[in-house]
């Protein structure tokens, strides 16, 4: 029963935060400044063909496309201490005709991140559902959230959200 506490809490934290506010701080010493879904591409993600048998026949593989999409986020470290990397999880909600898309992707950034810096981390995220998001990406960047969910400092140290009854690592 205890361990439907914490998931109740992270639920009511996640909708607890206006979706249209634009600086929200997640970390102790992260402000997220913006996060946004910057452009969706298809990628030919084909393997390349293995050498050619004894028998003298080419093996080709058949064409393999995936849609990935950008996203980008600008932070500022506030604290004192430099930090090597960080994993957070972009949320992307996209309201449709019909429908209402919620999906959040889990990413690991390594970035140097000195004390007092702003600075714009990207990655790639993958998903089939990027594909009919290109009609509102067309209108402009699509904004999401993202929480910082572990901070990983250069002495060593790290930073994870605090859990009911938890103490911070040091």
């Amino acid at each position: 029963m205890k361990s439907i506490h914490p998931v109740i809490i992270l639920v009511f934290s996640i909708t607890s935060i206006p979706q249209d506010e634009a600086r929200y701080t997640t970390a102790q010493d992260l402000i997220v400044i913006n996060s946004k879904l910057s452009s969706i591409v298809h990628v030919d993600v084909t393997r390349s063909d293995p050498p050619p048998s004894d028998n003298n026949f080419p093996r080709m593989n058949p064409p393999e496309y995936e849609w990935q999409g950008k996203v980008e986020l600008d932070i500022q470290n506030i604290g004192s201490k430099s930090i090597k990397s960080i994993y957070w999880e972009f949320f992307l909600v996209v309201e449709g005709d019909s429908e209402k898309l919620n999906r959040s992707y889990p990413i690991h950034s390594k970035k140097a991140i000195k004390p007092g810096r702003t600075v714009k981390v990207t990655s790639w995220i993958k998903d089939t559902y990027l594909k009919g998001l290109r009609e509102h990406l067309k209108k402009g960047p699509l904004q999401g959230r993202a929480e910082i969910k572990r901070i990983n400092y250069v002495d060593g140290g790290i930073w994870l959200p605090l859990k009911l009854g938890a103490k911070q690592p040091k």
